[in-house]
């Protein structure tokens, strides 16, 4: 009895162990055939180079072979520049191959944080071999804005054009300031000549649309017309820029650029009751004279250096000024679209309005 146990139990344990060999060499060929698999995947489907290499390149790379630092005198963001180091249809003869996966402390790249995931380097890998496709048009972004375009130029002092053969009785009679002679050189390169001085009627009604976007009142003409003091136009524009209609007049133009609505818009275009506070405070900064500086930092952090001041912190409401899809959408992936949108809007109102810039290019290529 007790040898037949024995060898019943020798037997079942001989089974357990096939089975337990079995299963082993069962999950050593899955997972083979799973890494040729997603390897095949890779090699299998042609690599968008923008959607795929250039991430990688630039997220991997840029921090020291970029735009703003060029270790070796390498960049990533420039074709020229990386070929250097990229052998097409070889990546054994690859540098950068040689260097993303060595395990040497002095080459290995990058040389700190993490290092590339090996399906990141297996997608470098079969780029390689697939030709290292790289598009001959260089990414905007990728190189640092051209430095002779004039909005990106640093403030300097520029002297006032000189015009020749111009009497100079004839320019100092209409020139009432240096940047008329800016004005005056381009009408002269023209063959222009400056329209006549405006009567004082006319100059009243200019100046009160522009800095109210009222017209004067008949009794504010009168006066104007008949004030034959040295500074008379000095005191009428000190009145209207201390008038409230100059903050709405002016403020106006900032509400523009902020996108400031009181509905959503949109299909149903739903009523927004309680922005109203954000377009009195922009009114209000105006006619303050607030400094440019200040006014920026309270839209963008007002709830930060103004925190428990409502005067302040309402500021922050330049970030929520703009449409927004209100109707509802069930469906999960409607849903997060709307949320880009309107973080689209939110950053690309930010860009506009304070870097006097468009970014709108980068939600699809980046």
């Amino acid at each position: 009895m007790g040898n037949q146990c024995a060898t019943k139990n020798h037997h079942t344990t001989m089974h357990r162990s096939r089975r337990i060999k079995l299963l082993c060499l069962l999950i050593a060929a899955l997972t083979g055939w799973f890494a040729r698999g997603a390897s095949a995947s890779l090699t299998q489907q042609p690599i968008n180079f923008e959607r795929a290499i250039r991430p990688l390149l630039h997220a991997r790379c840029s921090e020291c072979h970029g735009a703003t630092k060029q270790m070796a005198g390498l960049r990533f963001d420039s074709k020229a520049s990386a070929m250097k180091v990229i052998t097409p249809s070889q990546r054994d003869a690859s540098e950068l191959i040689r260097r993303v996966t060595s395990n040497d402390k002095a080459e290995m790249m990058p040389p700190k944080g993490e290092r590339l995931t090996s399906r990141e380097i297996a997608l470098l890998k079969a780029w390689i071999d697939a030709g290292a496709q790289w598009p001959d048009t260089e990414a905007a972004a990728s190189k640092r804005a051209d430095q002779t375009w004039w909005s990106l130029q640093p403030l300097a002092n520029v002297e006032p054009p000189i015009t020749k053969n111009i009497p100079a009785a004839q320019m100092q009679s209409w020139m009432k300031s240096p940047i008329d002679r800016f004005v005056f050189a381009q009408l002269a390169e023209r063959n222009l000549s400056p329209s006549a001085p405006a009567d004082r009627r006319t100059l009243i009604r200019r100046v009160t649309y522009d800095l109210t976007g009222l017209p004067p009142a008949p009794e504010e003409i009168e006066a104007f017309v008949n004030d034959a003091s040295p500074n008379a136009y000095e005191k009428l524009v000190d009145r209207l820029l201390n008038s409230p209609h100059y903050g709405e007049q002016w403020g106006r133009h900032w509400l523009d650029v902020a996108r400031f609505g009181e509905s959503k818009g949109f299909e149903q275009n739903h009523v927004i009751n309680n922005l109203w506070p954000y377009r009195d405070y922009v009114i209000r900064s105006f006619n303050a004279d607030k400094p440019f500086n200040r006014f920026i930092v309270e839209q963008l952090a007002g709830d930060v250096v103004g925190r428990g001041d409502p005067a302040v912190e309402i500021g922050t409401a330049f970030l929520v000024c703009g449409p927004y899809d209100s109707v509802g959408n069930q469906d999960e992936v409607q849903q997060k679209i709307i949320r880009a949108n309107t973080l689209d809007d939110l950053i690309t109102a930010t860009s506009n309005a304070f870097l006097g810039l468009t970014v709108n290019c980068a939600r699809c290529h980046y």
